[in-house]
């Protein structure tokens, strides 16, 4: 099995996610960390390994097969069951080979296929390596690595994979910019991924990560003692198309673990599980402040003082942007034990009357639990929001609250699961909120609700 870091027993069953139901019928794949990378080269040559994301894949392999544009993969690297860092999903790990195709990922499992809704792409890159046994000279092979990420990501061109060996890395910032011609492109990504079963560490907080660049992927990394990663608030234009997939936060963190700026952004299979933030309730394990068609997915956040996915900005200055958040996708994630306040909020502040809005939000398939107030809150200039098939879980005082806000415009509430009594987990102002499944303020307009379930007892609905 798959080394990670340790989540404490307590969260992971408070907030166990189970399988997506079509996984009882077939394999599921959700996501992968690598959809476009090199065929060839890396280990045996075989090119870049790709760790495809899901449910239903079963324990070990056995007969079942992965195919890549219809054609079989050349090498299977790892398979398992609820082997990736946040155990909920099962992962395998596959190599393309030389002969690949682009195409749909397909995995079939005792004659049952999977879905055929994610791809790759092959691209004809390299495959490069840094290790702490590495040197920073020369080309950066898998045979003769270099030794920190700054060096060796300088080196790539899009479509190039950097493989991180096994090991604790000292290396303080690393500034990925596009300004130095360090992006990706469409389809020919950078990618920085642990190499296939091997723990890479980045303990040096002292600066974070920083992905001042569009196209590039941060994938199977452990992020210790609050060190973060962070895509940057640039302005218009942002950043594009950068992912963070199966990555692992730990330690005190300071704003966020994870900042998220720009569009087309993906952060999936993370685990935000830290213990505490050097700023308090400013302090997030997932920060969105504006951008178009980002997704979160999968992830999970407990621990931060303030709000495990932090959907929120605000005028920042008299000359500052219109700032915007528009189809954001939260799907699957399972937002645990915040400290001090709640575990998602979606809400816009417009001071210089600037246009600042957030607009079409879907949130789906999350659990909320234990967090100190609310398991998700929504306030002003927010619009066009489904919330649909999440569990609401014994948060501190309500499942869901909306804001007694007439700039709240059209709050679809379906087929959750509220559960909500007495209990310990709110510690903190536990006075703003009344216990109840949720509230709903009468000035937010088009808030509708259909076929919710509540419990234990009557359905308790706030509206004032």
């Amino acid at each position: 099995m798959r080394p990670c870091t340790r989540i404490a027993a307590a969260v992971v069953a408070a907030v166990a996610l189970a399988a997506p139901a079509a996984a009882l019928a077939a394999p599921t794949v959700l996501f992968v960390d690598v959809p476009s990378g090199p065929v060839s080269g890396g280990p045996r040559g075989l090119g870049v390994p790709i760790a495809i994301f899901g449910a239903g894949f079963g324990a070990s392999r056995g007969l079942s097969q992965v195919t890549i544009g219809g054609r079989p993969v050349a090498r299977y690297v790892s398979w398992g069951r609820r082997n990736a860092h946040n155990p909920a999903l099962d992962m395998v790990v596959v190599q393309p080979g030389p002969h690949a195709r682009s195409g749909a990922i397909v995995v079939t499992v005792a004659g049952r296929r999977s879905n055929a809704t994610v791809g790759f792409r092959g691209t004809s890159g390299r495959v490069l390596a840094i290790a702490r046994t590495g040197a920073d000279a020369g080309r950066c092979l898998l045979r003769r690595p270099c030794a920190t990420i700054s060096y060796a990501q300088a080196q790539m061109r899009p479509g190039d994979a950097l493989l991180v060996r096994g090991g604790v890395y000292a290396e303080s910032e690393v500034w990925i910019r596009g300004d130095m011609g360090q992006s990706g492109r469409p389809q020919r990504a950078k990618v920085i991924k642990a190499y296939p079963g091997e723990r890479a560490v980045l303990a040096n907080a002292a600066r974070p990560v920083i992905l001042d660049a569009d196209y590039v992927t941060v994938a199977g990394i452990e992020f210790r003692n609050g060190k973060s990663i962070d895509i940057p608030d640039t302005g218009l234009p942002g950043h594009r198309g950068d992912r963070l997939v199966d990555d692992v936060f730990s330690g005190t963190v300071g704003f966020d673990a994870v900042g998220l700026h720009g569009d087309g952004h993906l952060a999936a299979g993370d685990v935000c599980a830290v213990s505490g933030s050097t700023v308090g309730t400013e302090g997030h394990c997932f920060y969105v402040s504006y951008g178009s068609g980002d997704r979160l997915l999968y992830n999970v956040a407990s621990g931060a003082p303030g709000y495990g996915i932090h959907v929120f900005d605000q005028q920042r200055s008299s000359s500052d942007f219109r700032r915007v958040i528009r189809n954001l996708t939260i799907v699957g994630n399972r937002l645990a034990s915040s400290t001090e306040r709640s575990g998602l909020i979606l809400a816009m502040g417009d001071e210089g009357h600037l246009g600042n809005r957030i607009v079409g939000v879907t949130i789906r398939g999350n659990l909320f639990t234990h967090s100190n107030h609310l398991g998700l809150t929504i306030g002003p200039n927010v619009a066009n929001v489904r919330i649909v098939g999440n569990r609401f879980v014994q948060n501190g005082r309500q499942g869901l609250y909306i804001a007694d806000d007439a700039t709240i415009d059209g709050v679809l509430v379906a087929r959750n699961r509220f559960v909500e009594s007495a209990n310990p987990f709110c510690r903190s102002n536990c006075s703003w909120y009344a216990l109840a499944h949720l509230q709903i303020g009468p000035r937010a307009r088009g808030v509708r609700l259909a076929h919710n379930r509540y419990g234990p007892g009557r359905p308790i609905v706030i509206r004032r």
